[in-house]
């Protein structure tokens, strides 16, 4: 096992932050950079603020070594908001992105309905391609392909289906993209759809469509997810696509892996108040599909894990977490172990990329389920952000979790309050969470808990950056 980028519990947060003049209101103190003169330090080192809007809802974030930039999809602020890993400063926003689903002031945005400007949230996740180009994820069905450099988006590009779209502003359903990956090798990007509403049945329905979030997986007017395969080199053909007819829920976030030359992409199959029942029993089983980008064809436009290699995930009583459900989620990669991490039934869950099998046949019990996971191959330890269970030390707090690649065992947690999402940065060996306060805590600042309060950035959000 190697060492550990973190090796405290918990620990009292002291009043440091990364950046003296980060634009922020209230403005914050002046307190030293996160690049610490290379001094030894475990656990979280400092915060980072960003100016505008009070962050209530991000969706993800990544760490870009090729520019040395740490990039967070800021739905708050409807743009990507771009960090020096270098001077671990704000450098500045990509905006022209949807935004998000819910207001700092409280409230709902509607998201559905068919609107250019109002179908899915966004900004919502992002892959690195070539030097200085990202590609994010958005609602209304589009993914961004940003310059870095000019802080600017060049090309929108749609996987609007006509299941879903009928081509005008009003009759568009198919919702947000959401996760995505790509395979440097082929120069192909993957982007999931997760939540398409039937055309048909959204016209013959108004009302019921107004949110996507009104329509249950069992409802008649979902469609399938499907994945969309695009060219990374402009002018972005779309190469091929998808859809997975037995997902309950959504698609999550897949990976590339050059071993396999497969993309591997969860499929949750038990959603819902009886698929949970039923994947908990052991009567539904939830897989990993296992795609080869170079013979779409074969697929015939629709995924099948009895006849295409997926990998089966055990039900939760066979993993031994006993009562617990919970649909498999995002995935991480740990390219030199060949292990994958996916959260299930609540928990963790690390498995074989070459064979599917579950390392030591069971869950992490020490944290909870993570909605985004990473690895950082400077220590070979997955990183996770979850909820501590009942039984464990300091239950009901929110942890950094550390997890082995090479073994998937738990490690510790760190807590890390208010905390979500998880990105390593390789060159560094630190790992970057966000941090959103409540619509309550924006509203009355004195109230914040969270980890972004201990930094001076009480009621706004941070970027909590943990290291050693």
């Amino acid at each position: 096992m190697k060492g550990s980028l973190l090796s405290t519990v918990s620990l009292v947060v002291l009043g440091l932050a990364c950046s003296e003049n980060a634009a922020v209101q209230p403005t914050p103190p002046n307190f030293p950079l996160c690049a610490s003169n290379g001094v030894p330090f475990t656990g979280p080192l400092c915060a980072i603020a960003v100016p505008g809007a009070a962050v209530v809802s991000g969706a993800k974030g990544w760490a870009d070594t090729s520019t040395g930039d740490y990039y967070f999809d800021d739905q708050s602020n409807q743009a990507v908001d771009v960090i020096s890993l270098q001077t671990y400063k704000y450098v500045g926003r990509i905006t022209g992105f949807v935004g998000a689903a819910t207001g700092a002031s409280g409230g709902t945005i509607t998201y559905g309905g068919g609107t250019t400007t109002s179908n899915g949230q966004g900004p919502n996740s992002i892959v690195p391609t070539v030097a200085g180009k990202i590609w994010v994820t958005d609602g209304n069905t589009t993914v961004k392909v940003v310059t870095v450099g000019s802080l600017s988006i060049d090309t929108s590009i749609s996987t609007a289906v006509a299941a879903c779209d009928g081509g005008t502003a009003t009759t568009h359903f198919c919702g947000r993209n959401n996760e995505m990956t790509w395979d440097p090798q082929d120069k192909i990007v993957l982007v999931e759809t997760p939540n398409p509403l039937s055309l048909t049945y959204c016209q013959a329905n108004p009302a019921t469509c107004a949110t996507a979030a009104a329509i249950s997986p069992e409802n008649t007017g979902t469609l399938p997810s499907y994945a969309t395969f695009i060219s990374a080199v402009a002018p972005y053909p779309i190469l091929g696509r998808i859809s997975f007819t037995d997902v309950e829920g959504t698609t999550e976030a897949p990976v590339w892996d050059p071993e396999l030359k497969r993309f591997l992409l969860p499929v949750p199959t038990c959603s819902g108040t009886t698929g949970a029942t039923a994947c908990a029993s052991g009567s539904a089983t939830q897989y990993i599909a296992v795609i080869d980008p170079n013979n779409l064809a074969t697929y015939a436009g629709v995924y099948s894990a009895a006849t295409a290699g997926a990998y089966l995930i055990p039900s939760c009583a066979s993993l031994g977490a006993t009562g617990q459900t919970g649909m498999i989620n995002d995935l991480s990669f740990d390219e030199v172990d060949q292990t994958i991490i996916m959260p299930a039934c609540g928990h963790e869950v690390v498995v074989n990329a070459m064979t599917g099998a579950v390392l030591n046949n069971s869950v992490v019990q020490q944290v909870g389920s993570s909605d985004e996971t990473t690895f950082n191959p400077a220590d070979s330890n997955f990183y996770v952000v979850g909820t501590i269970p009942v039984g464990q030390t300091n239950a009901g707090r929110v942890a950094l979790g550390q997890i082995s690649g090479k073994t998937g065992l738990w490690i510790q947690n760190t807590i890390n309050v208010g905390g979500k999402d998880p990105t390593a940065y390789k060159t560094s060996d630190r790992v970057l969470t966000f941090v959103t306060p409540s619509v309550a805590q924006v509203a009355a600042p004195s109230t914040d808990t969270t980890a972004c309060a201990g930094y001076g950035y009480a009621g706004i959000g941070c970027i909590v950056v943990f290291g050693k």
